[in-house]
């Protein structure tokens, strides 16, 4: 870009309904909050306005914090914020429990003695 300040978008009152909760498509992990804003300065590269995803997600910290912002595609941007204010919402607390789970198999130990070796995925 021209290394100006840029307006990435603008909240719009009437679109606040359309704002989700998120998770992780591959079953439990992290899950969010996610709501656009729309109608930012134009962008010479898309021929139209930008706009920025926020991701609010649950932290255990207490500092709200800003943890990235992503230039996902020209103009169209992500940000990602933590904060613990939204942690008790229901969302957050049911996902949370199961992203504690704990995936273990178990496999025969290469051991004469029959044992048997647990390891924990990461």
């Amino acid at each position: 870009g021209d290394g100006g300040d840029h307006v990435l978008g603008v909240f719009q009152q009437e679109k606040a309904a359309e704002a989700t909760f998120m998770g992780s498509p591959a079953g439990p992990g992290e899950v969010w909050f996610e709501q656009r804003y729309l109608q930012g300065d134009g962008c010479d590269q898309i021929g139209g306005p930008r706009s920025t995803t926020i991701r609010v997600m649950c932290s255990y910290h207490d500092e709200t914090i800003l943890t990235a912002v992503t230039e996902q595609s020209p103009c169209r941007y992500v940000a990602e914020l933590r904060t613990p204010a939204i942690c008790p919402h229901p969302f957050f607390r049911d996902n949370e429990a199961a992203s504690r789970a704990l995936n273990v198999h178990c496999y025969a130990a290469p051991v004469d003695d029959g044992a048997v070796q647990v390891v924990q995925d990461e």
